[in-house]
């Protein structure tokens, strides 16, 4: 198909809204083939009347910054430059926004307080901070009501569900919050949350990625442990899930509402699609020549597209499109493989914003949706070296990014990355020019 066609298919696909799908669920001895094509009906939607069409001649701004380094709360973590972060996000209504970080810490912005100010390395507009027990897996937001609750996922610990009431004058914000557990009968132990999301149509409902294509639903009305047998596989033994391709850890979890559906990457380098109301696989996306580790689902479109971002060895950048997951509508490569997931989201209905560009991977780039091939650098680490792994985007023009590079305890895994002591682990906000229509 070519590229005209791609964009035509996208555009088209924006207009009439997403598409619905009859996901018939593979059982343990099916395996999907590479012909695999999947059947659309369409559905009525509801659109938005508004977008952001960045002008792209003009240089974005950045019109806050934390400094090059946020402090560590952890003194094995000093000096601050070893406090990388490792993701961040615009709360629903943009008015926070949450970074996480190394030193186990979610810390929660507060945005008018953080947008005065530009390359100061006060930290006094920080709201709350959010210690965790153990390293920072995967955070959302919960995308309904007021917004202002973020759930956060740690190896051998509930995923705990933080509710952020508005401070009062002078006080910081108020946090209470509940936990939700899920026991893996394979290893008699507390399983270990590696990735989470919401569901966009059901308030209630969370779902949670483990290891071994482990996913477990949560009502968010009933903290706590898990039913038993509420959790699914991706299928019932080790054996049956490698057959299938669904037996490394869970990545990432993206929701497909126009499909009644929901995608999984898994570090066995395989995408599984699953119905979302039972979570049986019906399609398996393969070809990966990393792990995919970042999913994100064109919200245009119900989920028609999905963008991935994989790790090393390849670092590869996709497009699938899940009516057709015989091979992906585009594949380019980052010029430097990250040892770390690196994000990737939809800045607006046709672009894609990618953390970890460049040869040093230190950019953020706005990657043309259709092609994959026309490119902008929208941000970059103060230092032109550090890593600039994860940014979140608001409505297109406000660009949220965290700098930073995870470290192994192999040499060789490091070689090449920027000395300790010239680091940049900070946070920034960048504006893209631009102008907003509404049709």
């Amino acid at each position: 198909m070519t590229t005209a066609t791609h964009r035509d298919r996208l555009a088209e696909q924006q207009e009439e809204g997403p598409m619905d799908l009859v996901l018939d669920s593979l059982s343990e001895d099916e395996s999907v083939g590479e012909d695999e094509v999947l059947t659309e009906t369409p559905i009525p939607s509801e659109h938005s009347t508004a977008s952001f069409v960045p002008d792209w001649p003009c240089s974005p701004r950045l019109v806050a910054s934390s400094g090059n380094n946020v402090p560590s709360r952890l003194p094995m973590l000093s000096p601050d430059a070893a406090n990388y972060a490792r993701w961040c996000a615009w709360s629903p209504d943009a008015t926070m926004l949450a970074t996480a970080h190394a030193d186990r810490t979610v810390r929660i912005w507060d945005s008018a307080a953080f947008l005065a100010q530009v390359d100061d390395a006060n930290t006094s507009v920080v709201a709350a901070e959010i210690a965790v027990a153990d390293s920072i897996t995967d955070a959302a937001w919960w995308p309904h009501g007021d917004g202002r609750k973020l759930a956060v996922a740690a190896p051998n610990l509930p995923v705990r569900l933080h509710s952020l009431e508005a401070p009062e004058s002078g006080t910081g914000a108020t946090i209470t919050s509940a936990a939700y557990s899920a026991h893996d009968e394979r290893s008699d132990t507390l399983a270990s949350a590696t990735a989470l999301a919401f569901s966009p149509t059901d308030a209630a409902q969370m779902l949670v990625g483990y290891t071994d294509g482990f996913l477990v639903p949560f009502d968010l009305t009933r903290p706590g442990l898990a039913p038993h047998g509420s959790g699914v596989r991706s299928a019932p033994t080790r054996a049956a899930s490698r057959k299938l391709g669904l037996y490394g850890l869970v990545s990432s979890i993206v929701y497909l509402p126009g499909y009644a559906a929901v995608a999984s990457a898994s570090y066995a380098r395989a995408i599984g699609i699953y119905d979302a109301r039972t979570l049986k696989v019906a399609h398996v996306m393969r070809g990966f020549k990393g792990a995919p580790t970042t999913l994100a689902a064109d919200p245009a479109t119900g989920g028609t597209y999905i963008a991935a971002a994989c790790r090393a060895p390849s670092g590869d950048v996709s497009l699938w499109d899940v009516r057709d997951v015989r091979a992906p509508v585009w594949s380019v490569p980052r010029a430097r493989p990250m040892n770390m997931r690196t994000s990737i989201a939809w800045a607006t209905p046709t672009l894609l914003a990618v953390g970890g560009c460049s040869v040093r991977g230190n950019e953020v780039w706005a990657i043309d949706a259709a092609t994959g091939s026309e490119r902008h650098v929208v941000a970059a680490s103060s230092d032109g070296a550090s890593a600039a792994a994860w940014c979140s985007v608001s409505n297109g023009e406000w660009w949220a990014v965290v700098s930073g590079e995870r470290r192994t305890s192999d040499p060789s895994a490091d070689r090449g990355l920027v000395q300790p002591e010239h680091l940049d682990n900070g946070v920034r906000v960048w504006q893209v020019a631009g102008q907003w229509t509404w049709a």
